[in-house]
């Protein structure tokens, strides 16, 4: 076969591949998330109806940080590292569309919350020829089965969107190179996410963003195959403040600490494709979430100035002793709007949800776990689930600290967190010390959470 013919059938083939990935790529994110008993956390374990509002927020915020950025962000950050996120805050107050700028107030605020565990920014490293193999096979026995394809009906292009969605695959190489990413950080890693393949066609370009704080603590991005004019790098802020440019061929590797670095392919692709997989894991012990993440924004966040530090410490002090938001109305799309406590008809009294469930005693829940010892002290955020596991609706609300004390009646109040229907489940996250209550026909069930109850199931009836 003369040269001429190769690059010839080479350039076809790269031409296939374009063309099936600037259609598949319309509708790959609309296809339904595979399930996999081992995908431990992700982007769909924490839908917006589990965020605890505003006004419980601001709590949190002036409890565990009091400024933006804090003391203890500030200790751990580079000077030059501290100058880049200042001046990325000073740039948030001209995003004009609230949900777009709390989208990146999460960002940096995740950033600046989460510890370093990787050793250095970033590593590039072959991987195994075995495991590229697999991977690269796989890719091009998708583009084969597709030729026949006119790719001229919805029905075709969804099954390509299918085929190239390799859960499986993915997972195998997640595992297959696990020992690899634990070597790298020096601590024994589990893994909890996997997505490929992902295909990116001409001109596609990626915003800044961190990856999901659950699931992706260590990320990694496998070059599989690309076709490009100049190269497509990641771009990634390192923790001296500087953006570097980080290049792959196929069968390289890009390992690097996705949750805390923000990273992104912010320049537009010139080319036809290029192929990835991405992977996460996350070390045994991790337990930071996004309610975490979010109790760091400050309370001004939706302000057009940031406020001088004698304004925020004047609204803190109001917030902390009022419990509502100081300035800014906070985005109903994410966050309820801030509610008057004292006055709102969704906040009562312990008193006066005991009558509302038929004058049953207000029991307080057992402990989910025997024999563990609390930690008073800690800090750390608790996630568990509150299930309904009777017939009739349940309504869940969190005892707002040290309410009694603004209070008409002297008593403490509660905020409404949201219904559980009958069967039904609530993810929820707080900190140790705070206290939920469950009202239902029949039923008022109050917890004292502790850190025994991570990770549990309460169950509202249930004995």
């Amino acid at each position: 076969m003369g040269k001429a013919t190769e690059d010839g059938l080479l350039n076809s083939r790269h031409l296939l591949l374009a063309t099936l990935f600037a259609f598949a790529s319309m509708l790959y994110r609309f296809l339904p998330t595979v399930e996999n008993s081992e995908f431990i956390y992700g982007e769909n374990t924490w839908p917006m109806r589990t965020a605890i509002n505003e006004t419980a927020r601001l709590v949190l915020f002036w409890e565990m940080h009091g400024a933006w950025p804090d003391q203890q962000m500030q200790l751990r950050e580079s000077p030059t590292y501290s100058k880049v996120m200042a001046e990325r805050t000073n740039e948030l107050k001209n995003v004009e569309d609230l949900q777009d700028r709390w989208d990146k107030w999460i960002t940096l605020a995740q950033a600046r919350v989460v510890h370093d565990v990787t050793p250095e920014d970033w590593r590039v490293v072959d991987v195994p020829s075995e495991t590229f193999s697999k991977a690269y096979t796989r890719l091009h026995e998708i583009v084969s089965k597709t030729t026949n394809k006119t790719l001229k009906t919805e029905q075709s292009v969804q099954s390509l969107a299918s085929a190239l969605h390799q859960t499986d695959l993915s997972y195998e190489i997640l595992h297959d190179l696990k020992l690899l990413f634990s070597e790298w950080v020096g601590m024994s890693l589990l893994p909890t996410s996997a997505r490929g393949f992902h295909f990116f066609p001409e001109g596609y370009v990626e915003e800044d963003h961190v990856d999901p704080v659950e699931s992706e603590v260590v990320s990694g991005i496998l070059h599989v195959d690309s076709d490009t004019e100049e190269p497509f790098p990641l771009q990634i802020l390192q923790r001296d403040g500087q953006v570097v440019s980080v290049n792959t061929k196929p069968g390289q590797l890009i390992m690097f600490q996705g949750s805390k670095r923000i990273h992104g392919y912010t320049n537009s692709l010139r080319g036809r494709f290029f192929a990835s997989i991405s992977l996460g894991y996350r070390p045994e012990s991790w337990n930071v979430t996004r309610m975490q993440v979010m109790a760091a924004i400050p309370p001004w966040w939706d302000a057009s100035e940031q406020p001088s530090s004698e304004e925020a410490e004047a609204d803190g002090n109001s917030s902390k002793a009022e419990f509502t938001a100081p300035s800014g109305q906070g985005v109903s799309v994410v966050l309820p709007e801030p509610e008057d406590l004292r006055s709102d008809e969704h906040n009562h009294s312990v008193e006066q949800h005991v009558a509302m469930g038929n004058d049953t005693d207000l029991q307080e829940s057992p402990a989910a776990v025997d024999g563990v010892e609390s930690d008073d002290a800690s800090l750390a955020p608790i996630m568990m689930t509150f299930v309904n596991d009777g017939n009739v609706p349940v309504v869940l609300y969190w005892v707002v600290p040290g309410s009694e004390a603004t209070s008409d009646d002297g008593r403490q109040q509660m905020q409404e967190v949201g219904t559980i229907p009958p069967g039904g489940v609530l993810p929820q996250t707080t900190f140790p010390g705070h206290e939920m209550v469950a009202v239902g026909q029949g039923v008022a069930r109050r917890w004292a959470i502790e850190p025994r109850h991570n990770l549990q199931r309460l169950a509202v009836f249930g004995a």
